[in-house]
């Protein structure tokens, strides 16, 4: 065949795009993988790879350029205006999104959808985010422009991609554009895969093609132009991707498993008014998504949207024409109906059109996903229109999530591969099972990894050598039992995530040890460094004072890790500091006063009776400096002044109390409760806490009702380390028995002090209330708080009927997650 039917036959595929009446198949093969485009009115086949239609005309071939340029636009007649209404749903037309995606919506919306940056900038997203197996099957569904399609296209040749969406408009757009930027690239210009401005595409190409035949003819619809430009001869171009107009609740495929990954981008799910369609085509992506595919989602936070929606607002959209919005919520709540009043400033009201989206929240919307046959799914990102030139109403692109699910069972993912050295144990015993919460469910989604790191290396204190907090400074068995629960939950997500997994707990040998991954990862070339998951709370050789020196070394080897970094721990180490902040942010704190360990108590006179006249008694006195409830006893609750002094020099006379320096506050006696912060804080402008940045927990109240009555009701040293003691068999946790008001005040200081203090991926923060003042008073600041299995961050994931393993997996993702959005961070300044 000649290379003019080749062209022909290429081209050819603009065709189909506008004929709506037709029904379109294809049929992927999935042992020859070659894909088959399949019109069933007329019998047209296509093969990919003999690049043939089984009745390509001889005759040169006509392709189909749809423009959308501002002239066309303004060609459209006025329309009636609805004028006020009492009730925006009452508008809403049954299968509105049949007629909203034309030339107009790229115009309104197109400081979004219609921006390279935009496009460009949640592509790379996608590609750190997501495995794109080489010469792997996408399905780009309700694709829309195409535009993720051609810049993934164009960023990935080996991948076969395929762009589905109900708008025979916008496929014919993709379709352009796709055979626009081939013409480009095949003289010598770059393909940039998104092309914003359609009409510059035509006058490029018409100007390429001067020894095009003719022009036939214009085919002008109310929405499209179509300039039909006979070609001649061309060389062969080859294309990875293609555009089919279809129906996402029917796909247009046969078979089942033929996609590696499945994404459904730019805000396009939940247009149906009933759940149940929603339901039908995550079956449908179910039904073509391989057993090991992954599914991505990118919709609208539902609870963000809830709140933040603007009622009303207006914008120009291009010297001539300006858009008016309003928005309201369903009667049921659950959807956003929003209406668009678009005026020109030459005819007057051209479009008056009314549409609505359904709001998921997460974990709604995991449910969805859990029934629908995606057991494994979480949270990646979350995505803005901050980039937004026009820097108008963004609407539902505002604040959206990207999801990623997964169909497969755990058993179906790869063994994770061990290094020589990992002390992980090749069976997991059977009471070595994550402790499983009451309110757990067979239908709980299990924990996995993220996928941005493959290798997993774990820092832990050093049992060989004596622990300067521990009862006697001993490894105890509970020590032990701790450390093989944790094992066993890594071992379980590091062989459903497919991790290799090795444990550092030589601190001789820490510091090489360390270094010597930054060599292997430079010799390489790995694609990304071992992430650490630092759980050596012990410090340095197990001393309390050298916890930030294991982060310094990290630092120090340019290696990735979790938690918070060395300032952080320095600061929130002295209890006095950590107040002082956290009283200069308004949060409210105990009155307090500091005696210096290098003074005697005749020489602070003056403070004592400061102590007396304005904390007054009963009194709290701790050390200002350390950790695990050391220096803190039954003694800590003081009554007089001869308590006070005696309490003091108890602290200082204690070996295991590594600072001198005391602190002594006003006893706060109502309900002890801890707050715990999972993720990575995010605020809106005005400062308000973004609820889906983080991991939304139980908070926990400390119940002392079992504790025997001559025992002051405190958390203390001996609660976390002496298994005899009334402090550790007595004390229990239950759910916080406060006002949704003081909740969202608790996480909203929380999250502040989080930011503040520069916590990373998880933290804990302990209250207590003023009876006196009516508020709940900071105590502590946790950065890397206890990680053990029936620790406080466990028993609140237990509450939120999740496991140990989700604990685990929690603080690994949202510690990869940051460093790769630093890393891109990097990468975006450098490049700017």
């Amino acid at each position: 065949m000649s290379s003019t039917d080749d062209i022909q036959c290429e081209l050819l595929k603009c065709v189909d795009c506008v004929k709506l009446s037709k029904q379109h198949h294809t049929v992927l093969d999935t042992d020859s993988g070659t894909e088959d485009f399949r019109d069933d009115s007329q019998g047209l086949y296509r093969s990919a790879t003999s690049d043939s239609l089984s009745n390509a005309p001889s005759s040169p071939a006509t392709i189909n350029m749809i423009t959308t340029s501002t002239s066309n636009i303004d060609k459209e007649k006025t329309t009636a205006c609805f004028g006020p209404v009492d009730c925006l749903e009452d508008l809403l037309q049954d299968q509105w999104w049949t007629t909203l995606f034309d030339a107009m919506y790229l115009k309104t919306d197109g400081d979004v959808v219609e921006d390279p940056k935009i496009t460009a900038n949640e592509v790379n997203t996608l590609l750190s985010d997501v495995n794109f197996p080489k010469n792997g099957r996408v399905l780009d569904l309700c694709c829309g422009q195409g535009r993720h399609s051609l810049e993934l296209a164009r960023r990935r040749p080996d991948l076969r991609i395929f762009g589905v969406d109900q708008s025979a408009f916008l496929i014919g757009v993709a379709k352009e554009r796709e055979y626009s930027s081939r013409m480009f690239a095949t003289d010598g210009a770059s393909a940039t895969g998104d092309v914003a401005n359609v009409g510059h595409i035509e006058t490029h190409v018409e100007s390429k093609f001067d020894s095009a035949n003719s022009l036939l003819s214009t085919l002008s619809t109310t929405s499209q132009e179509i300039l039909n430009i006979t070609i001649a001869d061309k060389p062969e171009m080859k294309s990875n991707v293609s555009f089919i107009v279809g129906d996402c609740r029917q796909l247009p495929f046969e078979g089942a498993d033929l996609f590696d990954v499945i994404m459904v981008m730019g805000n396009s799910f939940g247009y149906f008014e009933r759940e149940e369609a929603d339901r039908t085509v995550l079956s449908e992506i179910n039904r073509v998504l391989k057993p090991t595919g992954t599914l991505v989602l990118d919709l609208t936070d539902g609870a963000y949207m809830k709140q933040h929606f603007s009622p009303r607002s207006w914008e120009w959209i291009d010297p001539t024409m300006y858009v008016c919005r309003e928005r309201e919520l369903a009667r049921d709540g659950r959807r956003l109906v929003s209406r668009e009043i678009i005026a020109n400033t030459g005819v007057g009201v051209v479009r008056d059109q009314v549409y609505a989206e359904r709001l998921y929240e997460l974990k709604e919307m995991m449910n969805l996903l859990l029934e629908c046959g995606f057991p494994v799914c979480w949270q990646v990102e979350t995505l803005t229109g901050e980039m937004s030139e026009r820097g108008q109403d963004l609407g539902m692109m505002e604040h959206r999530m990207l999801i990623k699910a997964f169909k497969v069972l755990p058993d179906a993912i790869s063994n994770v591969l061990r290094s020589p050295g990992a002390t992980v144990q090749n069976k997991v015993t059977e009471e070595s099972i994550s402790v499983i919460s009451p309110t757990y469910s067979e239908s709980t989604p299990s924990a996995y990894l993220s996928e941005h790191h493959g290798h997993l290396v774990i820092v832990m204190g050093d049992p060989s050598l004596p622990s300067s907090e521990k009862l006697n400074q001993q490894w105890n068995p509970e020590d032990l039992e701790t450390i093989n629960k944790l094992q066993a939950a890594v071992g379980r997500l590091a062989e459903r995530s497919g991790f290799q997994v090795t444990y550092l707990n030589q601190h001789d040998t820490l510091a090489n040890d360390l270094a010597s991954f930054e060599g292997k990862y430079n010799a390489s070339k790995l694609h990304c460094k071992p992430l650490v998951f630092n759980l050596c709370d012990e410090g340095f050789y197990n001393h309390a004072r050298l916890e930030m020196h294991v982060t310094a070394l990290l630092d120090l080897a340019k290696l990735p890790y979790s938690g918070a970094g060395p300032a952080c721990l320095g600061i929130c180490y002295d209890k006095g500091l950590v107040n002082a902040i956290a009283g200069s942010m308004q949060v409210p704190v105990p009155c307090e006063t500091l005696i210096p360990g290098h003074l005697s108590l005749e020489a602070v006179h003056h403070l004592l009776t400061v102590i007396e006249n304005e904390i007054g008694f009963p009194a709290f006195v701790k050390p200002v400096r350390g950790d695990g409830s050391v220096g803190i006893t039954t003694g800590s609750v003081v009554h007089d002044m001869a308590e006070l002094v005696e309490h003091v020099h108890t602290i200082r006379n204690s070996e295991n109390v590594l600072t001198k320096d005391v602190l002594v506050q006003e006893y706060l006696q109502g309900d002890e409760i801890s707050v715990g912060i999972v993720g990575n804080p995010l605020f809106q402008s005005d400062g308000t806490l973004i609820a889906s940045s983080v991991r939304s927990l139980p908070i926990l109240r400390v119940d002392y009702s079992a504790l025997p009555a001559n025992l002051p009701p405190i958390l203390a040293y001996e609660s976390k380390w002496d298994p005899s003691s009334p402090y550790w068999t007595c004390i229990s946790y239950s759910p916080a028995e406060i006002t949704e008001s003081q909740k969202k005040t608790l996480y909203q200081q929380c999250c502040q002090l989080f930011e503040r203090m520069e916590l990373c991926d998880y933290g804990r923060f302990d209250f207590r209330y003023s009876i006196h003042h009516g508020v709940f008073k900071l105590l502590e600041v946790n950065p890397n708080p206890g990680w053990c299995w029936d620790g406080k961050l466990a028993l609140m994931y237990e509450r939120a009927g999740l496991t140990y393993d989700h604990l685990i997996a929690d603080i690994i993702n949202s510690a990869s997650q940051r460093h790769q959005q630093n890393r891109k961070s990097t990468q975006s300044s450098l490049v700017s």
